[in-house]
This record gives C-alpha cells, sequence and structure tokens, in this order.
C-alpha cells in the first residue's frame, strides 16, 4: 500500500521565475551594437614634469660627450705570454692623438697624431653640440608648458630633432665598434710589428672613451623617445627612430666605413716607424 505525500500546509512552493525569450533578444542586440560601435582611441596625456626630467638628462648626456674624444678610442696592449705583465701600450685619443707606454715609460712615437682614417672626434663634437642645443630647445618649451599646453607642435618637433641626433650618434658610434673589430681581424691576420717587442701577447679593444660617448648617446636617445611617446603618438617615435637610424647609416657611409681596416692599420703601424 502506498503512501502519498502533501506539500505541508503554509508553505508556498517555490517557482523559479520565467523569463521571456524576448529578454534574450533584446540582450543579443545591445551586445550587437556594443561590437558595431568604433573603439574609442586612447589620448595622448602629456606629462610636462616628466618631460622636463628625461630632457634634463639627455640635455646632460648629449652636453657630456663633446668631452669623450679626449679620452682613448682605441687601446693596443702587449701582455707577456703565461702572465699578466704589461709590456706595451697604445692608445689613440678620438681626435687621433697617439701615445704609447713601455715597460710604464713613455715611448717617443715618429708621429704624434694618425694622418689617415682617425676617429673624427671634431665632427662627433660638432653634431653632439648641435644636438644638445636642440633639446635645451625642448627643455625650455618643456618649462613653459607647466602651466598648461604651449606650442606643442614646436616641442614635438624639438623633441623629434634631438631624437634624431641621439639615435644617429648611436649608430655612428656602434660603427665605430665594428671598425675596431675589423682591425683586430687585420692585425691577426697581418700582425702588427711593434720595434722593440719580440715576444707577448698582443690585443685590441674600444677605449673607454668610446664606451662612455655611446654610453651617453644610448641615454639620449631613450630619453627623448619616452618624451616624445609622451607628447605624441607611439608610432610616430618609432617612425622617428627610424630617420635617425637613416642618418646614422649616412654617417657611417660618408665618414666611418666600418668595413674598410687597412687605412686605419697602416696609419698605426705607420707611427711605429
Amino acid at each position: 500500500m502506498s503512501e502519498q505525500f502533501s506539500p505541508q500546509p503554509g508553505k508556498k512552493k517555490k517557482t523559479r521565475p520565467q523569463v521571456a525569450d524576448d529578454d534574450f533578444e533584446d540582450d543579443d542586440e545591445d551586445e550587437d551594437d556594443d561590437e558595431d560601435r568604433p573603439k574609442r582611441k586612447k589620448r595622448v596625456t602629456f606629462s610636462p614634469v616628466k618631460g622636463l626630467v628625461l630632457c634634463a638628462l639627455a640635455l646632460m648626456a648629449l652636453g657630456f660627450l663633446p668631452f669623450t674624444p679626449m679620452f682613448p678610442w682605441l687601446s693596443i696592449t702587449v701582455k707577456e705570454k703565461g702572465g699578466s705583465k704589461l709590456l706595451y701600450s697604445y692608445t689613440v685619443d678620438g681626435r687621433g692623438y697617439v701615445k704609447a707606454e713601455k715597460d710604464g715609460d713613455k715611448v717617443d712615437l715618429s708621429k704624434d697624431r694618425l694622418e689617415d682614417n682617425r676617429p673624427e672626434g671634431w665632427l662627433i663634437t660638432t653634431v653632439a653640440i648641435v644636438f644638445a642645443v636642440v633639446t635645451l630647445g625642448a627643455l625650455a618649451l618643456t618649462f613653459l608648458n607647466l602651466k598648461g599646453p604651449l606650442h606643442m607642435p614646436v616641442l614635438r618637433g624639438l623633441y623629434a630633432g634631438a631624437m634624431v641626433g641621439s639615435v644617429a650618434l648611436v649608430v655612428w658610434l656602434v660603427g665605430w665598434v665594428i671598425k675596431i673589430n675589423m682591425l683586430s681581424r687585420k692585425m691577426a691576420e697581418d700582425g702588427l710589428s711593434i720595434p722593440g717587442v719580440s715576444e707577448g701577447i698582443t690585443s685590441i679593444m674600444p677605449g673607454l672613451g668610446l664606451f662612455l660617448a655611446l654610453g651617453c648617446a644610448v641615454l639620449a636617445s631613450l630619453c627623448m623617445s619616452m618624451a616624445l611617446a609622451s607628447a605624441w603618438k607611439l608610432d610616430w617615435s618609432y617612425a622617428t627612430m627610424g630617420v635617425g637610424v637613416l642618418l646614422g647609416i649616412l654617417f657611417l657611409a660618408a665618414v666611418v666605413k666600418p668595413w674598410e681596416a687597412d687605412k686605419l692599420f697602416d696609419a698605426i703601424t705607420t707611427s711605429f716607424k
């Protein structure tokens, strides 16, 4: 015999609310409208304080760069085999002046300056000063923008000009690093004869001045790239960087010629005689 259960009196049966199909259709239409609606482009918000800091850093880097040619641009050292004793050192600064020491004593060379294919320190100094002035103008105009937007197209142009120069200097100096590497290969193939030094391990490497110049150029290019990106669209920052690379390649082809090391090798060997 089966028992039938009935709901207890006083308790209402819970029913699930019914949702009309029209509601789902309305939601679908709203989602379609959101997809069809064009996305808003993010507006570039320019911060003058950030621009001031970046311009100041770039200006300090470009302001110090003209002094780097006074430091060694490349160095040649000869150490004794099986030891670390320095037998001979030969340095060329960014202006082409050479110095040599043997066993800690200064060596008199036939020429105090390389005749051909020497580092173009005077030209690097001139270019760095020009773009440092551009950066100074960008710093001054950024300061005027603290009270409100003022001459923004001119400010973007100054940012772009300083960035082009900084990137070109980076490419230019990287070309000199490559040229010193090519000189090392040339020296390994033909051998370097140094008067008074018969045995030893000879090595060549970029000098302190070249590393300092490259570091200053990289710092300036990074700062101006961030400043330009904050005042303009990021795509224009990339385009400006491309212009700087092209300008640097022109400097390489016209002045540095990193693929040629024969003339520099001959100039160094001639200074020994």
